[in-house]
């Protein structure tokens, strides 16, 4: 999946053998993503994963983005279901990630798998300091509600996929593909091959184009052949 800087991640279905990449993953989350994931700095790791792998692909189900060659996790999201057709989604993006899409992307393939489970509705319960994430619904499209608690927000909304939603997503990646090729299609530099390395080439040109009787003075690269006029510096005169 393409993100909003044109770099890219793969998303899947978390794994039995994912345990160590995802405690890894956990331990090197900054403290405040820590703590907006957990709602404490000084959560048990180790319990925190077994929960992660905890997965019966149904009523409770994992996401990893990953990247590399060896697979880093870089995010994780979930949902629990619980009663009355509800479940409850939870998300850790790396630091670097944050604010590139990341999390939209999470969201969405997470309540596309949970219309597939019938589960209707998707809570979240939010640090009020966690901007971040509060961003993540209000740009998803899906409509949803927040209510208010001291220190934290709840957020209920449907899995169902609005047309407003939908929308979102296309534009998303479309401009996610935007960002992809946008160094192919406007590179910093132009290498310029033939070009002689002992002068800027437009001051070879310059001198080429002058209408003189001067002959050319060539670069110590061109002079054994001279078979091209193309590498002139200076000229001198008969």
């Amino acid at each position: 999946m393409a993100l909003r800087d044109g770099s890219t991640v793969h998303v899947r279905p978390v794994r039995p053998g994912d345990g160590d990449a995802l405690l890894r993953f956990l331990e090197e989350l900054d403290p405040q993503s820590r703590m907006f994931r957990f709602f404490s700095g000084g959560v048990d790791l180790e319990a925190a994963v077994d929960l992660m792998m905890d997965v019966d692909y149904s009523q409770r189900y994992g996401l990893v983005a990953v990247r590399g060659a060896g697979d880093e996790v870089v995010a994780h999201g979930l949902y629990i279901a619980g009663a009355a057709g509800q479940a409850e989604v939870a998300f850790a993006i790396a630091h670097p990630l944050q604010g590139l899409g990341v999390g939209t992307i999470l969201l969405a393939h997470l309540a596309e798998v949970a219309q597939e489970n019938e589960i209707p509705v998707f809570t979240a319960e939010v640090m009020s300091q966690n901007h971040r994430m509060i961003e993540v619904f209000r740009e998803s499209g899906f409509p949803f509600e927040m209510s208010s608690e001291p220190g934290t927000i709840h957020v209920e909304l449907p899995t169902s996929f609005s047309d407003q939603a939908v929308s979102r997503f296309e534009d998303r990646d479309r401009l996610a593909a935007q960002a992809a090729v946008r160094p192919i299609l406007e590179p910093r530099a132009v290498a310029v091959i033939g070009a002689c390395s002992t002068t800027p080439w437009r001051r070879a040109s310059r001198a080429w184009s002058t209408r003189s009787t001067h002959r050319p003075t060539w670069c110590s690269r061109c002079a054994p052949t001279r078979a091209s006029p193309r590498c002139p510096t200076t000229s001198t005169s008969p």
